[in-house]
C-alpha cells in the first residue's frame, strides 16, 4: 500500500529542505509501524518567489516536484499531486515545518483497520501558542461537525 505525502509549498526556502529530509526519514518507520510499504513524497511548489523550488529540486531523485506558474492555493497544489501519482493513501503537512511526518504511521493504521475515509491529526500539543480564541473556535467546530454531518468524527 502505496502513502502519497504532499507538500504544498509557497516561499517556505527556509524550511522546504528540512521538511523534505524530515519526510524522507519517516518513510522508513511509516512503512515499518503501518501498513504502507511503500512512501512517496512531492513537494508542490505554488508559485513561490524564494529560493524553495531550487532547493526542492535537490531533492527529485527520492522524490516529486510540481511547479505552479500561478498561485493555485493550498488545497490546488494538494489535489494536482493527488491527480499526478498513484497511491492508496494521501497525506499533506505544511512546507514550514510545524509538523512532524512520523505522525502519518499513526494515522494510516487505523484509516487501514477500520476503513476509514479520513484521519485528521492535530499540531496543538502542551507548548502550542494558538490563542484561546481559536482553540474554543476549534473545539466549538469539533463538537458541532458530527451533529451537523450525522457521521461519527
Amino acid at each position: 500500500m502505496k502513502l502519497l505525502i504532499v507538500i504544498p509549498a509557497l516561499n517556505e526556502e527556509k524550511t522546504i529542505a528540512d521538511v523534505i529530509q524530515q519526510s524522507l526519514n519517516a518513510a522508513q518507520k511509516i512503512a515499518a509501524e503501518s501498513p504502507v510499504t511503500d512512501v512517496e513524497i512531492t513537494v508542490v511548489s505554488d508559485s513561490a518567489t524564494d529560493q524553495a523550488v531550487s532547493k526542492a529540486k535537490a531533492y527529485t531523485a527520492s522524490g516529486n516536484l510540481i511547479i505552479f506558474k500561478e498561485n493555485r492555493g493550498y488545497g490546488a497544489a494538494i489535489k494536482e499531486a493527488w491527480r499526478q501519482f498513484d497511491a492508496e493513501l494521501l497525506a499533506f503537512l505544511d512546507a514550514d515545518g510545524t509538523c512532524d511526518p512520523r505522525f502519518f504511521a499513526q494515522l494510516c493504521s487505523p484509516v487501514v483497520a477500520e476503513n476509514a475515509d479520513l484521519a485528521l491529526g492535530s499540531r496543538m500539543h502542551r507548548e502550542s501558542q494558538m490563542p484561546r480564541v481559536r482553540q474554543a473556535g476549534n473545539a466549538l467546530f469539533g463538537l458541532l461537525l458530527p451533529l451537523l454531518t450525522s457521521s461519527r468524527v
